[in-house]
């Protein structure tokens, strides 16, 4: 998962308190209980929590460039690192074989035309040092968050509401316009968030902080980054035609890890679709699967799972949700969330990413894709 944080003063002048920064990186060890690593400089300063996937022992953050001139702190993975470092990245000599490492250095090559190049899910700072300005980004679908707040002589960043909180210039005013939206919508839209002057960076959306004027822009990256690609008059049955080898594509570069990875598999389309294309990637011997199996019949969809695990042949696991076990882990996951949250399906999520993490650190999750696959009889309608 990771964390990222860090804040920038508009005095350069100003100390740098180290041990809000560490406090700051240390409110998120959840998510990223692995590594820690801490990064200041004139006017400003960056933290990193790290769960490692890919490069157990390298992609240490934050990530300095060769000539120190840029730092990058990234939440989440770039999925098509290996085919960037290969057709732009080919005359770096790496240090690792990270993708950060390989962000790093599209940035520094291309500047913010780098990131719709990007195919991943990511939050990210990356600080131009000799320009003096410091670049964040959010991944077109929002899966990684960013926080931040901009006052007039700080700005402060976080992956969590609870890690922003941390620095004392981070506002705690709730917000009563966001709270009426979340009451009306049953969630905060962007950029709205639960603190009055705080905002959440919007999926797709990039930002400048210009650290001399001090100053912020903010623009949707395909609306403003030259170079991007535009419609050509394809038809919806080209695209339906296409669908198949793109999403075996992109399950095929979700599995590339250091670590073992498995795969939720419930009712439906969604899921089941992942383990196909897993099963073909790999083998469905060499694929994991996770089931929650539910007391309630009504609820239970463990008997379906089981069967597309018996046809594709994987390593099948399954477990019963008690009513005890699901009431005992409310009350601290309703400690750790940063915003309310009105499905309480996240209840049961939390209880299969439990089970599953006794066995793999990363999962594939058809969590989104009802809608896509109308895998359900509600979404037929």
């Amino acid at each position: 998962m990771c964390g990222i944080s860090g804040f920038f003063y508009r005095d350069a002048s100003r100390p740098i308190e180290t041990h809000v920064l560490e406090s700051m990186t240390q409110k998120m060890f959840h998510r990223g209980p692995d590594d820690a690593g801490f990064y200041h400089s004139q006017g400003g300063a960056l933290g990193h929590r790290r769960l490692t996937i890919i490069d157990l022992f390298g992609g240490k953050q934050p990530m300095s460039s060769s000539d120190g001139k840029s730092v990058l702190v990234t939440n989440g993975e770039i999925y098509n690192y290996k085919e960037l470092k290969k057709e732009y990245l080919s005359h770096i000599d790496f240090n690792s074989s990270s993708d950060t490492e390989v962000l790093l250095y599209m940035l520094k090559l291309k500047n913010n035309e780098a990131i719709t190049l990007l195919n991943g899910m990511f939050a990210f700072a990356f600080w131009d040092l000799e320009n003096n300005k410091v670049i964040f980004a959010r991944d077109p679908a929002g899966q990684k968050p960013l926080f931040y707040y901009f006052g007039d002589k700080s700005f402060v960043f976080a992956s969590e509401l609870s890690s922003l909180t941390v620095h004392p210039e981070t506002p705690i005013d709730i917000d009563r316009e966001s709270l009426a939206r979340y009451l009306i919508f049953e969630g905060y839209p962007h950029p709205s968030s639960p603190l009055r002057g705080v905002k959440k960076l919007p999926p797709g959306y990039f930002m400048e902080l210009d650290l001399t004027n001090w100053e912020i822009h903010e623009c949707r990256y395909w609306d403003c980054i030259p170079g991007n690609p535009e419609g050509n008059g394809v038809s919806a049955n080209d695209y339906l035609g296409e669908f198949s080898e793109i999403f075996s594509n992109a399950v095929e570069r979700h599995l590339r890890s250091d670590v073992e990875v498995g795969v939720f598999l419930s009712a439906g389309l969604d899921s089941p679709s992942l383990v196909k294309a897993a099963s073909a990637i790999r083998g469905g011997g060499e694929v994991k699967t996770f089931t929650i199996k539910h007391e309630i019949a009504s609820f239970d969809e463990s008997a379906y799972a089981a069967s597309v695990a018996r046809y594709f042949g994987t390593k099948h696991h399954e477990k019963t949700l008690r009513a005890e076990e699901f009431l005992d882990d409310a009350k601290y996951l309703l400690s750790n969330i940063d915003e309310p949250i009105a499905d309480p399906g996240f209840l049961a999520i939390y209880q299969v990413s439990k089970f599953s993490r006794e066995h793999v650190k990363v999962i594939l999750s058809g969590n989104g894709g009802d809608e896509f696959f109308a895998g359900y009889t509600p979404f037929h309608a």
